[in-house]
């Protein structure tokens, strides 16, 4: 396997964060406190508003800490294509169970569009939403490589289970994550 080391060697690495709730409003502001730049989307124009405001949906980032990360450089927006900006795609959508108690997946459906028009090479997309086994193979693959990248040479994907531990107080880079 080639050597991946100078993917994260880059001094202006940035983070996209598709869906900016639980999972990847947090995951966003993780991401500029640890010196990256992040490019946060979520398709709700309104939620995009508030947070640009510094207003936090999320119990787990505060006002303040929103500001700071607005301020050291995170960006908020509604407008898709400026995650093609991003070293690295995180697909922090919601999945929930329909009325039959299966699989809504329109969400990551969307996810999976929005990252087939913003894929370049050298790009990491990797599946943070609870689902089913497979999901990264039959909607993120395809989606990934759709333009003709090669898969693990030119355009990488992963699933890695989000970073949350609801009702406990505990800080995101403390919960113990496997990619």
């Amino acid at each position: 396997m080639p050597d991946r080391t100078s993917f994260f060697e880059h001094e202006t690495w940035t983070a996209g964060v598709i869906g900016l709730g639980y999972v990847g409003l947090p995951l966003a502001v993780n991401a500029v406190q640890r010196g990256l730049r992040a490019v946060g989307f979520d398709v709700d124009e309104a939620a995009v508003a508030r947070l640009r405001a510094g207003r936090s949906p999320v119990e787990d980032v505060s006002d303040a800490a929103l500001q700071a990360a607005i301020a050291a450089g995170l960006e908020v927006t509604a407008d898709e294509s400026r995650l093609s900006e991003a070293d690295a795609l995180f697909i922090c959508v919601p999945s929930p169970l329909n009325r039959h108690r299966e699989p809504d997946m329109r969400f990551i459906e969307a996810a999976a569009v929005t990252v087939r028009s913003v894929v370049r090479p050298g790009m990491l997309v990797s599946l943070e939403s609870t689902t089913y086994p497979g999901t990264t193979e039959e909607l993120l693959v395809p989606a990934a490589t759709a333009s003709g990248l090669r898969l693990d040479e030119e355009v990488f994907v992963c699933f890695s289970s989000e970073r949350v531990d609801p009702g406990r107080n505990r800080e995101l880079g403390s919960i113990p994550k496997v990619v």
